[in-house]
């Protein structure tokens, strides 16, 4: 039996070890930072912060839409809560989109982004930014 156990676990444990890519972005001032997770990398935003001079909003993985294709250069978050009245518009330059890292166990990339003018202003919630915000991102993925 104690020689079985691993053969049981084994498939378990695997599945165990799905985890979030975290994306990684910053301005070029270094004053305006966001964070997110997709989860499992499968279009799944599962939360995240947008920081800009240290003021935050959090974002809850209910009201988040991701839309991903690397291959033909499409990362795309959306999210809107009415209830909170929070917003946040987030797409990758497609042209900018290059995988830095791979094995079997990590992917990762790197791509210039922005945040639209709609996305909340974390300084003033009730207001929106009115203008756009270049970012350089990476996203990590491990297994």
């Amino acid at each position: 039996m104690k020689r079985l156990l691993p053969l049981i676990l084994l498939p378990i444990l695997s599945y165990a070890g799905s985890a979030p890519a975290v994306i990684e972005c910053s301005s070029g001032s270094g004053r305006t930072v966001l964070t997110f997770d997709d989860y499992d990398l499968q279009a799944q935003f599962s939360g995240g912060t947008l920081s800009i001079d240290n003021k935050k909003v959090k974002y809850s993985s209910e009201y988040g839409h991701i839309i991903s294709d690397f291959r033909r250069g499409i990362y795309v978050l959306y999210y809107k809560n009415s209830k909170d009245k929070t917003a946040l518009d987030f797409y990758a330059i497609p042209k900018t989109i290059k995988r830095i890292d791979s094995n079997p166990y990590e992917t990762a990339y790197k791509f210039e982004a922005v945040i639209g003018p709609n996305s909340t202003d974390p300084r003033q919630k009730s207001k929106i930014l009115n203008k756009t915000i270049w970012l350089s991102c990476t996203l990590k993925y491990s297994v």
